[in-house]
């Protein structure tokens, strides 16, 4: 199995007999494209179609352990929570800017305001 690729190679040397790979070719299904082309150094197996004739993800998971996808996955889904944790605190961080920079300005208007109701009402005695 190689990391990329969604079939898996089976040497001849893991079938008995001198005919087995041929055998176990011919006993699996065609219409479901387990292997579509059979070799004399073994078979190539697409390992989703497999796994759905065998009812179970077996192969693929051993294919995800063997090329090291299941620790891609794990260090992407990592990143992705990372960057969700992330992008929270930035908008929070964000939110409280802007509710600091209000405040400033609203005591900024109501200093100019209070300022020009003092002068407003100023008695120049």
């Amino acid at each position: 199995m190689t990391k990329g690729d969604e079939t898996a190679f089976i040497p001849k040397d893991c079938f008995p007999g001198r005919d087995g790979v041929s055998r176990y070719f011919d006993y699996l299904p065609a219409k479901l494209e387990i292997c579509p082309t059979q070799v004399d150094a073994g078979l190539s197996i697409v390992i989703d179609n497999m796994d759905s004739w065998l009812g179970n993800s077996v192969l693929r998971e051993k294919y995800r352990a063997d090329t090291g996808l299941a620790h891609d996955e794990h260090e992407i889904k990592i990143a992705k929570i990372q960057a969700i944790e992330q992008g929270r605190a930035m908008a929070e961080t964000q939110f409280k800017l802007q509710q600091e920079s209000k405040r400033q300005e609203e005591k900024r208007m109501r200093k100019k305001l209070g300022y020009k109701l003092k002068n407003l009402f100023r008695h120049d005695d």
